[in-house]
């Protein structure tokens, strides 16, 4: 470490002297009220394009400066707080590219690059506010460690930040990406949406925040169907994933991550190519609504932190009279609002609110750097009480405190805020946005609570019926269903089939395991079986009437001319036939199903040799009368019962 310091400090004197050379061509750049202890404040007062300064001044850059006096001289006339201290500030404008804190910074550093000993202006502070973003503030974080100078960010939530190795001094009043990809996995486990598309920028903030979310998803079973990193280079690439977006349409949550440069052609892309397709987008922090496409964004959800709100504030900016704003910056603001000049005519405005200005999520939104000041000014105010040299110099300021805006916090050993996360879900009704509020999640436990319940899919595969195997494809959450054949069961959790044995069938509810076969046959009692029964007493009784006929007229012509023999044969067949039916319907055994094949195809043989013999003597009869008086051979009762 001390190697790098020696390296670091020639090449932090270069930067220092260039910046030295070049404030001196800078225009309304900075605002000072300096006291005995003075805080640093680094944000953007002016807009800015391809990281060149405009002279259009931020609305929430202008009363971000009133907001520091305010809360300043605030703390200043609480005899509770830096007793006996004055409080100051030096407010440095930080507009241009994102490098840029980290140039402005530079002003804060003790001057060890110079000779001098005499300067006209202190810059020396105990610690900074800001910058606002995650790509602004790891530069400057990385040099307020080296220099030892407190800085905390009112708005970066980069996982990276998180490194106390590299960034030992820094702190921030929002919880850190890794914290808001809990709760936002914890939502799709919660609404069972196990299949999504995560898009996002190129970037510190973006890429740690979409690994973090890739991470947490994998914990919880989640499949991330399409990924991907918008580099911004190649005007095609919005249009190819707008149409892969819609190719995995079945992943119909769409967790965004998208800077500003990459939100406005993705979603052109994505319009031009939906039809029936309705997607839902998932944010947090930055969440976007931009004209023009409100029908894509219907039914938004984002996670927002709390900004909160200090209503004497906002009533102090809206009653600023004209004579009471001292500073160039809230003077120049006035006249962009009014469209007047402050020394001509903006006097007929008696206050601001006059101007119509009326922005109070703007103004909640500054509130972050007030609660930076005071965040300060309490950790000051702990040092000095408790006479404690080196305190304010530990890895966090404060474990927790309660901040005017409303808002408590609550920091960890890695000065992460363990904050909570409200659940916004946004509805379009042709007119405007509506907000509700649905739920909350907490770092403390993991707890998510939801107040409302929506019916949107967004999963791969639907469960299989109970009746089916899940063929397992790529993705976990991804599968077919497939039918197994009627002699089949599940096996392996549903995921193959396997044959039942001879004997046994599968049951048809669950199709899990293999029953055995019951028998299954006519009993005696079954309505089928009586009528057999009857029918077959009636045939046998007929037969025997048959018999009895035969006998009584055996020496008639007609029944010697019918073959006696044979025709008895073919009684003794019907008989046979009555008496068999009786064994099909008794219970199945060896022994009766022995006799009802034999009998079966005994009766037909009895019943239809005979007939054929009889019908075979009939026609050689005639046959041999054509041809003459000659008996036909093989034509006596022997030879006839041999046949």
């Amino acid at each position: 470490m001390q190697c790098f310091g020696t390296l670091f400090l020639p090449f932090t004197c270069t930067l220092l002297l260039i910046h030295k050379i070049s404030g001196a061509i800078l225009r309304n750049d900075e605002w000072r009220e300096e006291a005995d202890l003075n805080i640093g404040i680094l944000y953007s007062v002016y807009d800015s394009v391809n990281g060149h300064c405009t002279k259009e001044i931020l609305s929430g850059g202008a009363l971000s400066s009133e907001l520091v006096k305010y809360r300043v001289r605030e703390i200043n006339q609480n005899p509770n707080i830096l007793p006996n201290i004055t409080l100051g500030f030096i407010y440095l404008d930080t507009c241009g590219g994102i490098n840029t804190p980290a140039e402005r910074f530079l002003k804060f550093v003790p001057d060890s690059c110079s000779n001098s000993s005499t300067s006209s202006t202190s810059n020396q502070v105990v610690g900074i506010v800001g910058p606002f973003s995650s790509d602004q503030s790891i530069p400057t974080a990385g040099l307020a460690s080296q220099y030892k100078i407190p800085i905390v960010s009112p708005f970066a939530t980069s996982e990276e930040l998180s490194d106390k190795r590299r960034f030992e001094y820094f702190s921030r009043l929002v919880p850190p990406d890794s914290f808001v990809t809990q709760a936002m996995t914890h939502l799709l486990e919660d609404y069972g949406w196990t299949y999504v598309q995560l898009l996002y920028s190129e970037g510190s903030y973006a890429e740690n925040a979409a690994k973090s979310i890739e991470k947490n998803a994998k914990k919880r079973k989640i499949c991330i169907g399409h990924s991907h990193r918008f580099s911004g280079d190649n005007p095609d690439e919005y249009k190819k994933v707008a149409r892969k977006v819609v190719k995995y349409k079945l992943a119909r949550i769409l967790i965004v991550i998208l800077l500003y440069n990459d939100r406005i052609p993705f979603l052109s892309e994505l319009n031009q190519i939906v039809t029936n397709e309705k997607f839902i987008f998932l944010s947090a922090d930055d969440y976007f609504r931009h004209e023009g496409f409100e029908h894509l964004q219907d039914g938004s959800f984002n996670f927002v932190y709390s900004l909160g709100r200090d209503e004497k504030f906002n009533d102090y900016l809206l009653s600023l009279k004209p004579s009471e704003a001292k500073h160039n910056w809230i003077r120049e603001l006035w006249e962009n609002l009014g469209h007047c000049k402050f020394y001509k005519n903006c006097s007929l405005y008696s206050n601001l609110s006059e101007t119509g200005y009326n922005n109070n999520n703007e103004l909640s939104y500054i509130m972050k750097l007030g609660d930076g000041i005071e965040l300060f000014s309490r950790a000051l105010n702990d040092l000095i009480t408790s006479n404690c040299p080196g305190a304010f110099f530990n890895k966090s300021l404060l474990e927790e405190f309660q901040a005017s805006s409303g808002v408590h916090y609550k920091f960890n050993d890695r000065g992460d805020l363990l904050g909570e996360y409200e659940l916004v879900h946004y509805k379009w009704n042709n007119k405007s946005w509506t907000e509700e509020n649905i739920g909350s999640w907490k770092k403390d436990g993991d707890i998510l609570t939801i107040n409302t319940h929506f019916n949107i899919e967004s999963v791969c595969s639907k469960p299989c019926l109970q009746t089916q195997i899940r063929v397992q494809q790529e993705l976990h959450c991804c599968w077919l269903c497939k039918e197994c054949r009627e002699n089949e069961i599940l096996v392996k959790n549903a995921t193959e089939c396997l044959k039942c044995p001879t004997f046994f069938w599968p049951d048809q509810e669950t199709k899990t395991k293999c029953n055995e076969i019951n028998d299954d046959y006519v009993e005696w009692s079954d309505s089928l079986s009586i009528l057999l029964i009857i029918l077959s007493g009636i045939g046998v009784s007929m037969n025997i009437f048959v018999v009895i006929m035969y006998r009584v007229y055996k020496e008639e012509k007609i029944i010697k001319a019918s073959s006696r023999f044979l025709s008895g044969i073919i009684l003794f067949g019907c008989s046979l036939g009555y008496v068999t039916v009786l064994f099909f319907i008794t219970k199945p055994s060896i022994v009766t199903c022995v006799i009802n094949r034999i009998g079966f195809h005994m009766t037909i043989c009895t019943i239809y040799s005979p007939l054929f013999v009889k019908t075979l003597r009939v026609y050689r009869i005639f046959k041999a009368g054509s041809k003459g008086n000659k008996r036909p051979s093989f034509f006596d009762h022997l030879e006839t019962r041999l046949g």
